[in-house]
């Protein structure tokens, strides 16, 4: 869904490239450049809960841009994503 969004948007975009950030190799499930990175968070175990807060740190600390999807903001993926890639726009 999120890959049909961004092409429906035209957004160029690579899906789970590795990515080294502050010397972790990690792979996002979405890279769209310019160190603006898309996780999709659809799992709520504790082993998954604690990859995501590690992840979303790291994204922190290098001070790149993520855009966190929860399964709710699926329902309106298009509309979704383009919001949040504008905002970074400006």
């Amino acid at each position: 869904m999120i890959d049909a969004a961004l092409q429906y948007l035209n957004i160029p975009h690579e899906y789970e490239p590795y990515v080294r950030i502050n010397g972790k190799v990690i792979r996002p499930d979405f890279s769209l450049g310019n160190g603006i990175y898309i996780e999709f968070w659809g799992l709520h175990s504790k082993r998954y809960l604690k990859r995501k807060k590690m992840k979303q740190r790291l994204y922190k600390q290098a001070r790149c841009h993520l855009i966190n999807v929860e399964s709710q903001d699926l329902q309106n993926i298009v509309v979704f994503i383009k919001r949040k890639v504008s905002c970074l726009c400006h």
